[in-house]
């Protein structure tokens, strides 16, 4: 184990897409995601997807979580922008390992399947919806 917990959620904002990464210390550590720290996500097919953080971020009680189990864990919240290329890879073929490098370095740890199953769901209704918004608009 690495000793984070991960959870992840898809987003477009100003029609760009990012993938939300919150992330705990499971032993309570301090820790930070510099401006343009690699997010590696490496796929069950072998390729490999290299994301850059968006921001500065530093850790803080609750900042990661909900509920009240989350609410004293050491945690952050960081966008990763991600293309539409990126998403199509991830929709082929499953998350299998990911790795964040933070201030103390890197920490690397498998995704079950359901995890890369909750990605690929979103990325793929982020996708659906967009397409729906294009189409109604050009029947405008």
């Amino acid at each position: 184990m690495s000793g984070f917990a991960y959870n992840f959620s898809a987003k477009k904002v100003n029609g760009h897409y990012f993938l939300d990464l919150r992330m705990m210390s499971l032993n309570k550590q301090v820790f930070a995601i510099r401006k343009e720290s690699k997010l590696m996500l490496l796929l069950k097919n072998d390729s490999v997807i290299t994301l850059l953080a968006s921001d500065f971020e530093v850790s803080g009680k609750g900042k990661a979580g909900s509920g009240l189990s989350a609410q004293n864990a050491e945690g952050l919240r960081m966008n990763y922008p991600i293309s539409e290329e990126e998403i199509g890879m991830i929709l082929r073929s499953d998350i299998h390992k990911i790795r964040v490098y933070t201030s103390d370095g890197y920490t690397e740890q498998e995704i079950k399947e359901a995890g890369s199953e909750k990605v690929k769901k979103a990325f793929g209704l982020l996708l659906l919806i967009s397409l729906c918004c294009c189409a109604i608009f050009h029947q405008i």
